[in-house]
């Protein structure tokens, strides 16, 4: 099965969208002192950069010419909450922390969302996106039972 162009393109957006997080929960380990987030942003960081290879070896399977093109041009939504995010990490705000984690959650689970929406995905494709939207909205329900014992 030839993917679709529509379909390349999503793929390419979840794979740079999974390293432009990762990115952020890396940048975020070495700004933040507390040992509970440490161990989040790890933890994260790597689920991220393991996505990230699922991805690659989704679109490789097929013999895709795979070019992950960054333009700087991040959905407007995601680059609001990056900043919100850069600045709460710095001064160690946890509960506005939280919040914001939530909404780079949330946003993300959309993205995956919208490209499981097509009718012409493979099956392991499927999966492959279902199992990080499901790691992602585990995650997504630990945060909030998180922020709201802080609180």
């Amino acid at each position: 099965m030839k993917y679709s162009e529509k379909l390349l393109k999503g793929l390419n957006d979840l794979l740079t969208l999974n390293l432009e997080v990762e990115k952020i929960y890396m940048e975020a380990l070495s700004a933040v002192s507390d040992t509970e987030l440490k161990t989040f942003f790890t933890e994260s960081g790597l689920e991220r950069n393991e996505f990230g290879k699922e991805l690659k070896a989704e679109m490789e399977m097929y013999n895709t010419e795979m070019e992950l093109k960054f333009d700087g041009k991040l959905e407007n939504g995601f680059y609001v909450t990056w900043m919100n995010f850069r600045r709460l990490f710095l001064f160690e705000d946890k509960i506005n922390l939280y919040e914001e984690i939530c909404k780079l959650k949330e946003l993300t689970i959309r993205k995956y969302d919208n490209l499981l929406s097509q009718k012409e995905l493979p099956h392991s494709t499927i999966k492959v996106l279902e199992h990080h939207k499901a790691k992602i909205q585990n995650a997504l329900n630990t945060i909030i039972i998180e922020k709201n014992l802080v609180a």
